[in-house]
């Protein structure tokens, strides 16, 4: 994503209404608030600057960083030889985190502290794995947040508003998948989406908040109500509900898989996954979280997911479920102890 560069840069500076502009406010927003917690903990990635040793900047993404305490960011290096070493010549430091779909986003500046042995750094390695981060960490970079900036897409100031940025961006990151509803990017051809707005599509999208409505209650009838009856449901192998689950019969046995496993894991005021449903024709994408606790309460878990369903005549014909680290929640869900259960191909 590109950033736009500060007031003055260059008078022949010009920006697309896809960049990010960081010089609405100059005067510095001060230690981490509310809302920034909130975009560093949804978003988890954020692309680190750093200098190197001739002088040029060197960008990384990083998929570990949170936020430490009120003034300080912290990042695990699981695989930043090159960060790391610049930062240990040079601690100067800055941080990017965008969320894509609404636009907006944060910059911190600030210096940053390796710590490869030592309380601190066990620390925050016990914090890392309370929270799902399986990934061998040979050290932690933590950064004193100087300053902090909001980043904010151009198109607000045309007076776009946020849920309209996020449309704009929802479908067309869809349509990367090939359900935009412009039509199919490959032929040009009119795709399902165009052909199936309207009541149809409605319908589609109060089938699945219902499916998730009943996933949230335990409710296995208002689950099997959903799927047609050539039900295909997709899980990554890896987990202990994973597999290919085929029929109503097969539908049945994921749902008890898939309660037997996150129940003990999940108080009953503890079960919203916080679906955001989005239209996409004869397809319905769900954002949501996967959310566990250890019946210890010493971890938890709570990782963004996506699930893609397939639908035709208001029910589930197939079902895709996308995690965003099925290795973290493989090794939560072996230290946590829950029973296992396998689909079956």
């Amino acid at each position: 994503m590109e950033v736009a560069a500060d007031r003055g840069a260059s008078p022949l500076d010009r920006r697309d209404e896809g960049a990010m502009r960081d010089d609405r406010e100059e005067k510095p927003v001060g230690i981490l608030t509310d809302d920034m917690r909130r975009v560093v903990g949804e978003q988890k990635l954020g692309y680190v600057a750093t200098v190197c040793p001739d002088g040029t900047p060197n960008l990384s993404p990083k998929g570990t960083v949170a936020v430490w305490d009120d003034d300080r960011l912290v990042f695990a290096d699981i695989a930043s030889p090159r960060t790391v070493a610049n930062l240990r010549r040079n601690s100067a430091v800055e941080v990017n985190v965008v969320d894509p779909i609404a636009r907006r986003g944060y910059r911190f500046k600030g210096t940053a502290t390796v710590h490869d042995g030592g309380e601190i750094h066990d620390e925050v390695v016990v914090w890392y794995r309370r929270n799902g981060t399986a990934s061998p960490i040979r050290a932690v970079v933590l950064i004193e947040v100087t300053r902090a900036q909001p980043l904010v897409s151009p198109a607000y100031d045309l007076g776009a508003t946020e849920a309209e940025v996020r449309q704009r961006w929802e479908r067309h990151y869809l349509g990367t998948l090939g359900w935009g509803r412009r039509g199919n990017c490959k032929t040009g051809t009119e795709s399902a989406m165009d052909r199936q707005e309207g009541p149809m599509s409605e319908e589609n999208v109060a089938a699945i908040r219902r499916l998730f409505e009943a996933v949230e209650r335990r409710d296995l009838e208002g689950v099997l109500a959903a799927y047609a009856p050539d039900i295909v449901i997709r899980e990554a192998e890896t987990l202990p509900y994973g597999g290919t689950y085929r029929g109503l019969e097969g539908g049945e046995r994921h749902a008890y898989s898939y309660e037997a496993t996150w129940a003990p894991l999940q108080e009953p005021g503890a079960r919203s996954l916080d679906a955001e449903v989005l239209d996409a024709g004869e397809h319905v994408v769900v954002l949501w979280r996967q959310r566990g606790q250890t019946p210890d309460g010493t971890r938890s878990l709570d990782l963004p997911a996506v699930s893609v369903y397939r639908m035709r005549d208001g029910r589930i014909v197939e079902a895709r479920m996308f995690q965003q680290d099925t290795a973290a929640i493989a090794q939560f869900l072996a230290d946590a102890g829950p029973p296992e259960a396998t689909g079956e191909a």
